[in-house]
């Protein structure tokens, strides 16, 4: 688009928008197609390279990966293979996301390897799109090359981009939306671009419903009162942003509702964060966030604490952007600041109100944040000052590394995830014994083939009943899928209900499962029609093998 062409589709009346605005668009640094080809292909190489050496060399990974993987599994190979298989807990599209690559993958039994894939290609692509918001930031060549190469090898991203996480599908969505709203409001593609990209992100992780607020909050801040039409206006742009992502939800409601019977059921069921049993309004006094629940202090001390161990530059990036927007009066930049925010204020709300679990993951945005925040300095400085504070940033960003690093090496603030990369990068082989027994990944491939080999033997006789929420790694790893009856399947609750004459065996985890709730002491050997035949006395997690009699 040219500067006639971009002028002309400014209103003749509008009063935000002054000359050295539209200077600073068409003043942006242009990124070739050669530059940007060139981020996405090294790092994609070298997420893959990585995702191969943890998943299969040191065995580091996470279970909610390896789950999603499972749920498209279920789509394609289970004994009934439907769509709905696909669960209706977590947004779909990580699976969705999943479903060409597994009839390539599954032939060579590398089914596990979708998901890393995926992660991989998102990361990749995540970066590319964040060296194109440089560009429209106006970071010089050198210094954006530095912030992708720190914001590449940071240990987090690098665990997130190899272990099939959903964490890098969502930054790249996000590094739509804003790259939409640099844009606005020079054409319509603009305001398209931004909408389709917070309908993605929601499809994605409903963190996002924080991120459409966020760009709510911005579009409002920006353009109101821009001119004597400003009415117009402003409902025009709230729609255009704000109508698709209201689609993906309203589908997402329709959806639950049609197949499982409640349109919140994603929120409300048993399986649901809300009834996680690692957030502290569920664990109670044990949780390590119980202090925080309720309490608006420890609250802040927290969210600053996990945010600093990811990036400290986000943290004082944040403070300087903000007092220098207002400073200069950059509506656009106080508004870009807004979007960066909503989603750790939304994280810091659930710790508020008890209802986030401890992972590490979760504050994983104050690394490119971080990176977007000293490109937002070179849009509104000029001067000594800016080379000062964004050398400042620079520094503070390359010293969260070795944080970040120090932080997943310890298991206490890693959480629940175990994400443990620090443990081998700081070589610290006595302690990892104890550390791999407390690892739900490594359990998973550890105990995977051990259980499918005694599922698989026993399946020649009739159905084996498995819960899949709890023994997906199980289903992943069998032979032959179709010969398990498993908790996605639709006949499943009625078989649950009367197991006699539908199924041979039932496949029965120690901890809380299906099973249990249904039948207490199933696991005990309380009832005459479930006996035990098989104790797995070499998987670090407990299960039994029931064989189902007859009537």
């Amino acid at each position: 688009m040219n500067r006639g062409e971009i002028f002309s589709r400014l209103p003749a009346a509008s009063k935000l928008r002054p000359q050295k605005d539209r200077r600073s668009l068409l003043e942006r640094v242009e990124i070739s197609g050669r530059e940007t080809r060139w981020v996405f292909w090294v790092s994609l190489i070298f997420y893959l390279i990585a995702s191969v050496i943890l998943n299969w060399v040191v065995y580091l990974g996470n279970g909610d990966a390896l789950s999603r993987t499972a749920n498209a599994y279920y789509v394609l190979y289970s004994r009934d293979p439907h769509l709905a298989a696909i669960g209706f807990i977590w947004p779909p599209l990580p699976s969705l996301l999943q479903l060409p690559l597994l009839p390539f993958l599954k032939p060579l039994g590398l089914t596990i390897m979708a998901g890393p894939i995926i992660s991989a290609l998102f990361g990749a692509g995540s970066l590319m799109m964040l060296d194109v918001v440089l560009g429209r930031l106006k970071v010089p060549e050198k210094v954006r090359w530095v912030l992708l190469a720190l914001t590449m090898l940071h240990p987090n991203y690098v665990f997130l981009c190899a272990s099939g996480m959903a964490e890098p599908i969502i930054l790249f969505f996000i590094l739509v939306v804003i790259w939409g709203y640099m844009q606005m409001p020079y054409g319509t593609k603009s305001w398209v671009i931004c909408g389709v990209g917070l309908a993605a992100g929601f499809l994605v992780r409903y963190e996002a419903l924080a991120l459409i607020m966020g760009v709510a909050v911005a579009l409002v801040l920006v353009y109101w009162p821009e001119s004597g039409e400003w009415r117009d206006e402003m409902e025009g742009r709230l729609l255009a942003v704000l109508v698709p992502p209201a689609y993906a939800v309203a589908i997402w409601l329709f959806l639950n509702w049609i197949v499982m019977d409640s349109p919140l059921y994603f929120l409300q069921s048993e399986y649901s964060l809300a009834n996680a049993t690692d957030i502290a309004s569920n664990a109670g006094v044990t949780h390590p966030l119980f202090l925080a629940w309720g309490n608006i202090f420890y609250t802040i001390s927290y969210t600053f604490e996990r945010l600093a161990q990811q990036n400290i530059a986000f943290l004082v990036g944040s403070v300087i952007v903000l007092l220098t927007a207002f400073v200069q009066r950059n509506r656009k930049m106080v508004g870009l600041l807004f979007i960066l925010l909503s989603i750790p204020a939304f994280s810091a709300y659930q710790v508020f109100s008890g209802s986030l679990a401890t992972w590490l993951r979760y504050w994983f945005y104050a690394i490119p944040y971080g990176a977007i925040e000293i490109g937002m300095l070179y849009r509104i400085l000029q001067g000594r000052w800016r080379n000062v504070l964004v050398a400042l940033l620079i520094i503070l960003f390359a010293a969260s590394i070795p944080i970040s690093v120090a932080t997943m090496y310890s298991d206490e603030n890693a959480g629940g995830d175990m994400q443990r990369l620090g443990a081998y990068l700081m070589n610290d082989p006595a302690s990892e014994a104890e550390r791999r027994a407390n690892d739900s990944y490594y359990t998973f491939r550890h105990d995977a083939p051990i259980l499918a080999a005694k599922v698989d033997e026993v399946s020649d006789e009739g159905l084996v009943m498995v819960d899949a929420n709890k023994s997906y790694y199980v289903i992943l790893a069998v032979q032959y899928p179709k010969r398990l009856m498993i908790t996605n399947d639709t006949d499943f609750t009625a078989a649950l209900q009367y197991p006699q004459g539908k199924v041979a065996y039932i496949l029965v985890p120690q901890e809380a499962n299906v099973f249990s709730r249904t039948y207490p002491g199933i696991y005990e050997g309380a009832y005459d029609w479930a006996v035990m035949v098989y104790d797995f006395p070499d998987t670090m997690t407990k299960y039994r093998l029931f064989k189902i009699m007859p009537r």
